[in-house]
């Protein structure tokens, strides 16, 4: 994760935790029809977050959590952010969604 992250951003990157674990099997919403395993996690960068982006992206943006929600999201990824919204609270438990479309 630490090498595909820096790879991908240029960021260095800690702290990193295991979230939950997504099968989404036929999903319209990606690029291509297959079964996809999400492994999701939970990570803080080192120093200064100066992004760099190499050529498998085009643009990005820092926004809160609240105003992710208000996007236009793939499921999957509204999964992942609402359970990191109740990781403060929660007594341990993880998630792991099969998502069928």
């Amino acid at each position: 994760m630490r090498r595909e992250i820096n790879e991908e951003t240029s960021l260095e990157i800690e702290d990193i935790k295991f979230v939950c674990v997504q099968d989404c099997i036929h999903s319209k919403e990606f690029y291509r029809d297959a079964h996809f395993v999400l492994l999701n996690y939970t990570c803080r960068c080192v120093g200064e977050p100066r992004v760099q982006l190499n050529d498998e992206a085009q643009e990005f943006r820092w926004i809160s959590v609240a105003d992710a929600l208000g996007m236009e999201l793939n499921q999957p990824t509204r999964i992942l952010i609402e359970k990191v919204l109740t990781m403060s609270t929660d007594t341990g438990s993880v998630c792991g969604a099969q998502l069928n479309f």
